[in-house]
């Protein structure tokens, strides 16, 4: 089926297979194209750029992705998990003589919202922004992995890394420096997409390599320079004769290294033990299409950072979670729609700032609660009946 993008005005396709989804998950077909869908969940997410202003409960100064002059009423940490405040005392009667957004955005200026989304258990990140049981870390943003960063300075989407700094995409790296998409190697400086390497220097799509310096594609190798195969003893003479420790000798070297890589046939996508996957820098996934920077995806479409996740579409920075559509920071949850930080949460739709929640619909900066519309409590028979008019009345 194609329609015309309400935005954009560009003609995009709804596929069969997509309208079986959406039907699964009873939501209608979008009406607009899936490159103005990812714009417009991008415009509710601030995620590096970083401010000083006071807490509003507790006065202190704290770091936060809201500016000062931001219309929001924004808590530290300890004050947004405290029980100091309830989210149910911003409860709101929905008013069918007004839009649902004109409501939701009342409720959104008055909600108190947390500075910084990271987990309780992080260690001295204060400047880290979508982070996770991580320690000592600085600049880093959306990383964590199951075991989180340590030591780690200026990075997005690093996952059990430490001791590194200026690293993208990047999973299990010990000491590494300025790599981009490498996975689980050790003392590599200036690389990108590199796995299973060890002590080497600009390397470029290789795999299980010891001690090589400015190589491309080179497969379970040794003591290669530019490609070249020397001895150990030969290498080592090589790279002293290289001085790369001199600024200016490393980027002359760099020079020669990208004359060489040039040269090269390029893999048309950075796919790993996955199948039936449009998309790049993916890692064991299965039936994924416009999929990027994402690993153990299966049945998804159009995702960013999406992790460890089944049957979502237009989802990004999400983990752990399932039947989700059109959303940021979806954590371990499920059938979560038109929503941004749901944290084990369940069947809700259009959600902001909520953690242990189930069937809640147009609520902010609420935990532990269920039968919530706009913060307010109701009956579970109250709450369904309500919903259903409500969707009828956003013309849903």
């Amino acid at each position: 089926m194609q329609k015309n993008c309400k935005n954009c005005e560009l003609n995009f396709t709804i596929t069969q297979e997509d309208q079986v989804f959406y039907n699964k998950i009873s939501v209608p077909a979008p009406t607009f194209c899936h490159d103005c869908r990812l714009r417009r969940r991008f415009i509710f997410r601030n995620e590096r750029i970083l401010y000083r202003r006071n807490c509003d409960l507790c006065k202190k100064s704290m770091v936060t992705v809201y500016h000062k002059d931001a219309p929001y009423t924004v808590y530290c940490q300890k004050c947004w998990w405290s029980d100091k405040w309830d989210g149910i005392e911003y409860g709101q009667d929905y008013d069918f003589e007004k839009p649902f957004f004109e409501q939701f955005k009342k409720l959104m200026m008055v909600a108190p919202r947390m500075n910084l989304l990271k987990s309780s258990d992080n260690v001295n990140c204060e400047y880290a922004n979508f982070v996770a049981h991580s320690k000592d870390c600085y600049f880093i943003f959306n990383s964590g992995g199951g075991g989180g960063n340590e030591n780690c300075y200026f990075g997005w989407a690093i996952d059990d890394c430490k001791d590194s700094f200026d690293i993208n995409s990047s999973k299990q790296c010990i000491e590494c420096y300025d790599t981009l998409n490498s996975n689980r190697s050790n003392k590599i400086f200036f690389s990108k997409n590199t796995t299973d390497t060890l002590s080497s220097n600009f390397m470029y799509d290789c795999r299980n390599c010891i001690d090589c310096i400015g190589c491309v594609e080179l497969r379970n190798k040794s003591y290669n320079i530019l490609n070249k195969q020397y001895t150990k003893e030969e290498y080592l003479k090589k790279k002293k004769e290289l001085d790369l420790g001199s600024y200016k000798n490393t980027i002359k070297f760099k020079e020669k290294v990208y004359e060489l890589y040039i040269k090269y046939p390029k893999k048309y996508a950075n796919i790993v033990k996955s199948e039936n996957i449009i998309g790049d820098n993916i890692l064991n996934s299965k039936n994924c299409f416009y999929a990027f920077d994402s690993y153990k995806a299966e049945d998804c479409k159009y995702i960013l950072r999406v992790i460890n996740s089944r049957n979502s579409y237009d989802m990004c920075s999400n983990m752990d979670s399932e039947l989700c559509i059109d959303g940021l920071a979806v954590l371990r949850s499920s059938l979560i729609k038109f929503s941004t930080t749901a944290i084990d949460c369940m069947n809700s739709s259009y959600v902001d700032s909520c953690f242990n929640c189930s069937n809640i619909f147009g609520s902010i900066s609420l935990r532990k609660k269920e039968y919530c519309i706009l913060n307010k409590q109701y009956t579970k028979e109250e709450y369904e009946e309500l919903v259903a008019k409500i969707i009828k009345h956003m013309g849903g």
